[in-house]
C-alpha cells in the first residue's frame, strides 16, 4: 500500500502540467486578498459613466484628451461596472495563459523539470507589483495585455516548426496582437520582436501573411502611441502635477534616466529573480568555455546582483565604500546639475553600463551565432527599451514598481531560454545545487509576497 502511494506521488510530480496547477493555486491564493482600492476605488466614485453603454461613447474623448490605451481602458471602465468576480474568473484564466504561453515559446526539451523551473520563476515575479494603482486597474493594463502579447508570440515559434494557420486563427490572433500592443510598452516589444522575426523570415524565405499581419498591426499600434493627442495633453497635466521639473530634462536626460532607473531594479536592488539567472549564466559559460576572461565576463551578473543587490545592506554595514554606487537616485536619473562635474556621480551609470555589456556577451557566448542569440539579445534590448519609454512621461515615478512587471518578465522569458541550454546530465549532482538555491528563495520570497498581501 506505501508503495503504491509513493508511486503515484511520483507519477503526479513528474505530471508535465503539475507545475501549471500548482502556479494557478498559488495565483488564486494570492487573489484572496483582493481589495478595492486605489484608481478602482477612484474610478467607481468619481470617473465612471451612469452605463456601460456611455463608457462605450466616451472613447474618442479619452483618446483625444488623456491616452492612446483605448483597447486596454475600454474593458477596465466596462469591468469596473461589473462584479470583481467576473475580473477574477478572467484574470485567473489569463495567468494559466501567460504560464502555458511561456512554457510552449521557451522550454523545448525536459518539459516537466523545465516547467517546474518556470514555475519558480514565476514565484519569484513581485506579485504586489500588480497591485500599486487598484488591482483591476494595474492588473487589466499590465497583466492582461502581456497574457495577450505572449499569446500573439506562440506564432512565432509555430511557423519556424512549419505549423500552417487556418483563415479562423488570423482573426483570433489579429485581436491579441491589437489588443497586446495597445499598451505602450509591450508595443515597443512587440514591434521589435516582430520585425526580427519579419527580417528572418525573409531572409528564408519563410515569410507568412500572418507575421506580416501581426508586423503590421504593432507598427501602427506603436505610431498611435507615439502620434495619439491624449498621450501629450496627459503629459503636460501630469508634468505641472506631479513633476514640474520634467519640462527641464533634456532628451539625453531622459535617456539617462530610463536607462539608470531600469537597470537600478534589477542589478542595485535586491532581486531574487535576477539573482538566480545569474547563477544559470555562470554555470552555463563555464560549461560552454574554457576561456577564463569569458567565465569573468560570465560571473558579472551574478556577481553584481549578489554585491549591490541581494547583499547590499550587509556590505554596507562592513563599512565598504559601495554607497558611491547604490545610493545615487533621485528623480531625475544619477546625475543633474547639482552633480554634473562630480566624477563619482557617473560611477553608479558607467557600472550599470558595464553590467550590460557583460550580460550581453553572455548570452552570445551560451547561444553562439544562431537565432536563438539574436532573440535573447534582441528580447533584452526590447525589454530595456520599454521600460526607458517611461522616461519619456511626467508619471515615470508615480507609476511606481507596475512599469517594471513587463521588464521581470522579459528576464523570466531569458532565463527560460537559458535553462534549455543546460546539460542536466553533465551537471551531474550539481543539479541539487540549483534547487537548493531556487527552493529557499521561492519559499521566502512566497512568503514575503504572502506578508505583503496580508494573508
Amino acid at each position: 500500500m506505501k508503495d503504491k502511494l509513493t508511486t503515484k506521488i511520483k507519477s503526479l510530480a513528474q505530471w508535465e502540467h503539475m507545475p501549471c496547477l500548482l502556479y494557478m493555486i498559488c495565483i488564486i491564493v494570492f487573489h484572496t486578498a483582493y481589495k478595492c482600492t486605489g484608481d478602482d476605488a477612484d474610478l467607481i466614485a468619481n470617473i465612471l459613466k451612469p452605463t456601460i453603454m456611455d463608457e462605450l461613447s466616451s472613447v474618442v474623448y479619452n483618446f483625444n484628451s488623456w491616452s492612446s490605451r483605448v483597447l486596454v481602458n475600454l474593458p477596465i471602465h466596462i469591468l469596473l461596472h461589473l462584479d470583481y468576480k467576473v475580473w477574477l474568473v478572467v484574470e485567473i484564466f489569463l495567468y494559466f495563459v501567460i504560464f502555458k504561453t511561456l512554457s510552449f515559446i521557451f522550454i523545448k526539451e525536459n518539459k516537466t523539470k523545465n516547467n517546474y523551473i518556470l514555475f519558480g520563476l514565476l514565484m519569484l515575479f513581485p506579485f504586489n507589483y500588480a497591485l500599486t494603482a487598484g488591482w483591476i486597474t494595474t492588473t487589466m493594463t499590465y497583466i492582461w495585455p502581456l497574457a495577450f502579447s505572449l499569446w500573439s508570440c506562440t506564432t512565432i515559434k509555430s511557423i519556424f516548426e512549419g505549423r500552417k494557420y487556418k483563415w479562423y486563427h488570423y482573426i483570433v490572433f489579429f485581436f491579441t496582437t491589437l489588443y497586446g500592443s495597445n499598451q505602450e510598452q509591450l508595443s515597443v516589444i512587440l514591434t521589435i520582436v516582430f520585425v526580427i522575426t519579419t527580417m528572418l523570415l525573409v531572409q528564408s524565405k519563410k515569410i507568412t501573411p500572418m507575421i506580416i499581419m501581426q508586423t503590421i498591426i504593432c507598427v501602427g499600434n506603436l505610431m498611435l502611441h507615439m502620434l495619439a493627442p491624449g498621450n501629450s495633453n496627459r503629459s503636460q497635466v501630469e508634468a505641472a502635477a506631479r513633476f514640474p521639473d520634467y519640462n527641464t530634462l533634456s532628451i539625453m536626460d531622459k535617456l539617462e534616466l530610463g536607462f539608470s532607473s531600469s537597470l537600478y531594479e534589477f542589478f542595485f536592488t535586491a532581486n531574487f529573480l535576477v539573482f538566480f539567472m545569474g547563477i544559470i549564466i555562470a554555470v552555463l559559460i563555464f560549461m560552454k568555455t574554457n576561456n577564463w576572461f569569458y567565465r569573468l565576463i560570465g560571473l558579472v551578473p551574478f556577481l553584481s546582483q549578489g554585491f549591490f543587490g541581494c547583499f547590499c545592506n550587509e556590505i554596507l554595514e562592513k563599512r565598504l565604500h559601495i554607497a558611491i554606487f547604490v545610493n545615487r537616485m533621485h528623480s531625475s536619473g544619477t546625475i543633474d546639475e547639482a552633480n554634473y562635474y562630480s566624477w563619482q556621480s557617473y560611477y553608479a551609470i558607467v557600472l550599470l553600463f558595464a553590467i550590460s555589456i557583460c550580460l550581453i556577451v553572455s548570452l552570445y557566448i551560451i547561444f553562439g551565432n544562431t537565432t536563438k542569440s539574436i532573440y535573447a539579445i534582441g528580447l533584452l534590448f526590447a525589454g530595456l527599451g520599454a521600460r526607458m519609454v517611461v522616461a519619456f512621461s511626467p508619471t515615470i515615478w508615480v507609476s511606481s514598481n507596475r512599469t517594471f512587471i513587463v521588464m521581470y518578465f522579459v528576464f523570466i522569458g531569458i532565463t527560460t531560454m537559458l535553462i534549455n541550454e543546460l546539460d542536466w546530465k553533465r551537471l551531474g549532482k550539481f543539479k541539487y545545487g540549483i534547487y537548493g538555491i531556487m527552493i529557499p528563495l521561492i519559499t521566502y520570497y512566497t512568503w514575503l509576497q504572502c506578508m505583503a498581501l496580508e494573508l
